[in-house]
């Protein structure tokens, strides 16, 4: 729901919207529901290119997932800190930890995000002065 009103306009209501969403996750005591709600949080955050509270929302996400065992959000998550790291100048790690992703990403059958990892992808190596290794959409074999 964030994510959509933050396409309709209306970023702030989107802020509030994914805050509630992450208080009454960890209210619910079912971290699953945590995990995806940080998952989500870290892709709104994204959108407004706020790489510190991506990092932040990507890495409790990566804890949780890795403590309770849920590879899909974990996946999720760790291809979000592959472009936090992008971001703050390890490009080369993050780009492999995106592409990593994307191979883990196929691997679960979890691909209606697709374009839109990729274009994060191709961002990442924009930022290493590549851009037509981003434009090409070309990944390493088994994500491609």
């Amino acid at each position: 729901m964030q994510v959509l009103l933050w396409y309709l306009g209306y970023p702030d209501q989107g802020l509030a919207r994914s805050q509630q969403a992450l208080t009454l996750a960890q209210q619910s005591a079912h971290p699953h529901s945590l995990g995806y709600a940080l998952s989500i949080a870290a892709t709104f955050h994204q959108h407004r290119r706020e790489v510190r509270a991506v990092q932040e929302c990507a890495e409790a996400a990566i804890r949780l997932c890795t403590e309770q065992g849920f590879p899909h959000v974990m996946v999720v998550a760790s291809f979000q800190h592959g472009w936090v790291l992008a971001q703050q100048g390890q490009a080369q790690e993050g780009i492999e930890q995106m592409h990593q992703g994307l191979i883990a990403l196929r691997g679960i059958g979890h691909e209606s995000l697709r374009p839109y990892h990729l274009a994060l992808l191709a961002e990442a190596y924009g930022t290493m002065g590549q851009p037509e290794a981003g434009l090409t959409g070309r990944v390493p074999s088994g994500c491609g």
